[in-house]
């Protein structure tokens, strides 16, 4: 009976996961296609304001916006909208209710983040001390790009080790490699896989990172010392 009710809260949990990612990607769908809907609602608002101002100067104008009015539907639209802003204030009340709770939760298991820099060579430090600070003395460069990099070729000029589809490097050897990556302009190519670590260069100035949550908070303070900065987005690592 244990193990049912275990399975069944197994699955339970899957469908959870599977329908909040789903209802995730189709709210900031929505949040995306509506970016323009404070401008336009703002536009209604300075128009309504300019016809009240000019109503008010003089007489003839305010039977002129009188008879305009006419055949349109202002009013009614006007109403409309007041009452569906109306609802939409309550309910955005109650998403920041809880939105602190979920950020909090969110934060604890997310392993993603974008570092970005100045330079290169800002960027290239961060991702060497950030190699010596969890004691990792080596990492396997595998290209992000399959059939763009011979990978024996570049391992002989570098005087590194080939391994399997990857190249064997230690923290020493990280700035040459990407000086020469980038010279060969295939600095975006660069994925280094570490014990506990990930780093990717989406640019020689910019590089992502995939970390246990704790990891990342040490990496936060490393990227504040070098004067580069987090970004925040969803991340394909």
């Amino acid at each position: 009976m244990g193990v049912m009710e275990k399975n069944l809260g197994k699955a339970k949990l899957a469908n959870l996961v599977k329908e909040t990612e789903k209802n995730l990607f189709r709210a900031n769908r929505q949040l995306k296609e509506a970016s323009d809907l404070p401008k336009e609602i703002e536009s209604i608002f300075e128009n309504l304001a300019l016809f009240e101002e000019a109503s008010a100067k003089t007489q003839s104008l305010a039977k002129e916006f009188e008879k305009e009015l006419k055949g349109k539907k202002i009013v009614g639209q006007a109403r409309l909208l007041f009452s569906n802003l109306e609802k939409l204030k309550k309910g955005i009340d109650g998403f920041f209710e809880n939105e602190a709770r979920a950020r909090l939760f969110i934060e604890k298991h997310r392993t993603e983040r974008l570092y970005s820099f100045e330079t290169g060579k800002a960027a290239t430090k961060f991702a060497k001390q950030a190699m010596e600070s969890f004691s990792i003395q080596k990492a396997v460069f595998k290209p992000r790009f399959i059939g763009t990099i011979d990978i024996e070729k570049t391992a002989n000029a570098l005087k590194l080790k080939a391994e399997g589809n990857g190249i064997v490097l230690k923290p020493k050897n990280l700035k040459a490699f990407v000086e020469y990556m980038s010279s060969k302009r295939l600095a975006s190519n660069i994925s280094l896989e570490c014990d506990g670590l990930k780093l990717v260069w989406h640019d020689k100035k910019t590089l992502a990172v995939d970390a246990p949550q704790e990891r990342l908070f040490r990496l936060d303070r490393l990227c504040e010392v070098l004067e580069g900065k987090s970004i925040e987005k969803h991340l394909s690592v």
